[in-house]
């Protein structure tokens, strides 16, 4: 259990997003979750007003974002901690490749979230509070994958941002920053893929199953505590240890 802290969950109602903002919940924290879409608020996020804040903004709507980072930098409620965790991903040849897919994915996986990180670190050292922030990245910044070309770039340019964040940020008193890269996490925006995949998407996995949701948002938890204070800048891989070797088959 940590204090209870006002925590940015963005893209909170699904997947890896929700079981980090529920986690964070349920441990005594305020939450402030972001959504695009109504339809996907789960029920649980709508049973305690005082504690969990909706906040609707669409990444795709540069003007809503700015909104967000104003109301990040002016707000009298204090954000002790940014989990930076909305992301989209495209498959795309590259051969097919547009400027309006790179501009799209890199808004939303790189731009958007590092602009928030700096509206943060501006409120920050405004009230001269010292936070933590939370990078949710990709395996894709290790080994990019067939017809993602332009996601794993934008999360790799993302997790360079982390590293300097945690450098400049840290030196000057306003926060620690890390970045955790989940494996293969059944999600339902993935569970046909994995589905359909199994055996292939198991066998560079050296423990031998896939990863839950739940294991990131213990990372998480871990990250923002007391017990992390002198991690800053990592990018802790929680995959299973995937591709540790090239022929993890041969080894089982």
């Amino acid at each position: 259990m940590i204090d209870q802290k006002n925590i940015l969950v963005t893209g909170g109602t699904s997947g890896i997003g929700e079981e980090i903002a529920k986690s964070l919940y349920n441990n005594g924290n305020k939450i402030f979750v972001t959504y695009r879409n109504e339809k996907k608020i789960k029920d649980w996020q709508k049973k305690d007003s005082k504690r969990i804040c909706m906040i609707e903004v669409d990444f795709n709507n540069e003007s809503k974002v700015q909104k967000l980072y104003t109301q990040i930098e002016k707000s009298k409620i204090n954000i002790d901690i940014l989990i930076n965790n909305a992301g989209i991903y495209n498959f795309q040849k590259l051969i097919n490749l547009r400027i309006n897919d790179l501009k799209n994915e890199f808004n939303i996986n790189c731009f958007i979230p590092t602009l928030l990180s700096c509206a943060f670190a501006k409120q920050q050292k405004k009230n001269k509070k010292f936070g933590n922030i939370i990078n949710i990245l990709s395996f894709a910044t290790i080994i990019p994958s067939f017809g993602r070309a332009t996601y794993a770039a934008s999360k790799t340019a993302f997790s360079v941002f982390t590293k300097t964040m945690a450098a400049e940020f840290y030196a000057m008193g306003i926060a620690r920053v890390n970045g955790i890269i989940p494996g293969v996490i059944p999600t339902k925006m993935n569970l046909r893929n994995i589905k359909k995949n199994k055996k292939k998407l198991l066998q560079p996995i050296s423990i031998g199953k896939f990863g839950s949701t739940k294991d990131i948002s213990n990372i998480t938890n871990f990250l923002i505590s007391e017990e992390a204070d002198y991690l800053n800048g990592s990018i802790i891989d929680v995959s299973g240890g995937k591709f540790l070797i090239q022929n993890q088959e041969d080894a089982r």
